[in-house]
């Protein structure tokens, strides 16, 4: 099974922490990458190799998130 390597990095861009994830696939690697949480990270790459196959922008899906958890009030 080959083992794609994940990457984080803060919002100076400096490394943060990684993992590795094993997959059957490529499309698998990637549900698992999507599904995977950081805290205190603000951009996640996916990696295979010395190739770059997915980047996350962890700050702004972070933001979308709390938007659609806050309550709307109804207009009267």
């Amino acid at each position: 099974m080959p083992i794609y390597k994940v990457k984080a990095f803060d919002e100076q861009g400096d490394f943060t922490c990684g993992c590795t994830i094993r997959a059957a696939d490529l499309q698998t690697a990637q549900q698992k990458f999507g599904a995977l949480p950081f805290r205190a990270a603000s951009r996640a790459e996916l990696w295979f190799g010395n190739t770059r196959l997915a980047a996350r922008n962890l700050m702004q899906a972070t933001r979308s998130e709390v938007r659609q958890r806050q309550p709307v009030p109804l207009a009267r």
